[in-house]
C-alpha cells in the first residue's frame, strides 16, 4: 500500500479513523505510522477508543505510550522486555513522553531491534506500507524506546 497521490500522506488507514485533512479522493491526509498500528490492533480484536482524550490512540505515535501506560502493558525497552509479535515498537519518545518519532508492529524480536510491519515508511520517498528486519531506529537516530502491549 502507498500513499495516493505519491508523498501526500494521502492513506486509507487516517480515511478509516476519520482523522487528517481531506484529499478530495476519499483518502486522508497526515503522518500515519500510528493510523496504521491502530488499524492493525482493531482489526486484530484489540479493545482500543481512538480520537485525542487521554488514554486515546490517535495519530500520535506517543500515544502508543500513554495508552499502554495506562493499562500498564508499556515496557521499557531498557527493562529487558523481549517483544512479542503484535507488540508496537514506539521509536524516540521524547523525555517528557509527548512525542515520538515513529510506531511499528512487531512481527518477531531480534537484535538490536526487531522485524515489523510499518505504515507510512519512506524508504523510497513515497509512504507505504513496508517491513523492516533488525529495525532498531526509525530515523537513523530514533532507537527504540519501548513497547506497548494490547
Amino acid at each position: 500500500y502507498r500513499d495516493s497521490p505519491a508523498g501526500t500522506f494521502c492513506n486509507a488507514y487516517s480515511a478509516y479513523w476519520g482523522s487528517g485533512g481531506g484529499c478530495g479522493n476519499g483518502l486522508r491526509s497526515e503522518a500515519w505510522c500510528a493510523d496504521f498500528a491502530s488499524w492493525v490492533w482493531r482489526h486484530a480484536g484489540v479493545a482500543l477508543q481512538y480520537g485525542w482524550r487521554p488514554g486515546d490512540l490517535s495519530a500520535s505515535a506517543a500515544s502508543f505510550y500513554s495508552w499502554a501506560v495506562r493499562r500498564r502493558h508499556w515496557h521499557w525497552a531498557s527493562s529487558g522486555y523481549r517483544p512479542r509479535p503484535g507488540d508496537v515498537a514506539v521509536f524516540g519518545l521524547d523525555a517528557r513522553q509527548t512525542y515520538a518519532d515513529h510506531v511499528a508492529v512487531v512481527i518477531e524480536p531480534g537484535a538490536p531491534g526487531v522485524d515489523s510491519i510499518n505504515g507510512d515508511s519512506w524508504w523510497d520517498g513515497n509512504g507505504g506500507v513496508g517491513v523492516s528486519y533488525d529495525e532498531y531506529t526509525a530515523t537513523g537516530t530514533d532507537r527504540i524506546s519501548g513497547y506497548a502491549s494490547p
